[in-house]
């Protein structure tokens, strides 16, 4: 008996941890590319900016840095279709306000920028970058808590 509780126990945690899908209609549809060496994934879920961030690493990516005109394009192609979203991109200030690097690689952002006019805003309660449905996908710093779709990137060992 004790057996089959802790079971029971292990099993509600690992699902509320992971999110198993209830059954096959709550399966998401995600979207993958390559551009260059790198594969690229954009989910169908909308999830906080540090959901999406854990979501990535558990399938073997980062979030999204976009470091190049040519990825810029790529990704822009990609979510062409998609214009009625944002996205998430690894893209943040959370450990010095307006110092903007790439969670995924810790550099900072830069020389390739694709900032909306006027953004980074410097409010301080936005703290991670969002490819910005009204602007033409162009980078937006808004706040890390909402829900949005996001691009995962991975890129092959060196």
């Amino acid at each position: 008996m004790y057996s089959i509780v802790k079971f029971a126990f292990l099993f509600v945690a690992v699902q509320s941890v992971v999110s198993i899908p209830a059954n096959e209609d709550e399966k998401t549809l995600d979207l993958r590319f390559e551009y260059g060496n790198a594969t690229y994934l954009i989910s169908s879920m909308r999830l906080d900016w540090y959901h999406a961030r854990n979501y990535c690493k558990v399938q073997g990516m980062d979030l999204v840095s976009i470091e190049s005109v040519g990825e810029n394009s790529a990704v822009m192609n990609a979510v062409s279709d998609m214009l009625t979203e944002s996205f998430w991109i690894s893209g943040s200030d959370l450990y010095q306000e307006g110092a903007f690097y790439w969670d995924s690689t810790g550099r900072a952002i830069g020389p390739f920028q694709n900032w909306a006019p006027n953004e980074p805003s410097g409010d301080r309660n936005e703290h991670c970058v969002e490819l910005n449905i009204n602007v033409n996908h162009l980078w937006n710093d808004v706040n890390c808590d909402l829900e949005k779709l996001f691009i995962c990137e991975m890129n092959p060992c060196v």
